[in-house]
């Protein structure tokens, strides 16, 4: 399985169907059309039955779903980046410690001077 279907499965599946629950709920209780609407904040949870489904439903929409996008997203940006990254992060301090130049000036016994 790769990162992203097990991502999906196990870290985004509790919150879809945290998301889902809350949408079935406030379904069963106001109506699909009514719970479509608070979930994308088309319509307040006061003015569509002012219930406790439908505050936890809004809060769902508002926290819930653009976390889930976010993190979707977030890890596909990240999945392509370590797709693409050509060395290991050994590789590159060993890299930076090979083009880095010797001691500087004043840092040998001869003053600066260089003429050692």
């Amino acid at each position: 399985m790769g990162q992203l279907p097990y991502w999906l499965v196990f870290r985004g599946g509790p919150i879809f169907l945290g998301v889902a629950a809350a949408f079935v709920v406030s379904g069963v209780m106001i109506g699909w059309g009514d719970s479509y609407d608070v979930l994308l904040g088309i319509e307040s949870p006061r003015s569509s039955g002012n219930n406790a489904a439908t505050w936890v439903l809004s809060l769902v929409g508002w926290l819930g779903v653009p976390s889930l996008i976010g993190a979707v997203a977030g890890h596909i940006v990240s999945a392509g980046i370590t797709a693409r990254r050509k060395a290991t992060y050994d590789e590159i301090v060993d890299l930076i410690r090979r083009e880095l130049p010797g001691p500087g000036p004043g840092s040998g016994g001869d003053g600066g001077r260089g003429d050692g």
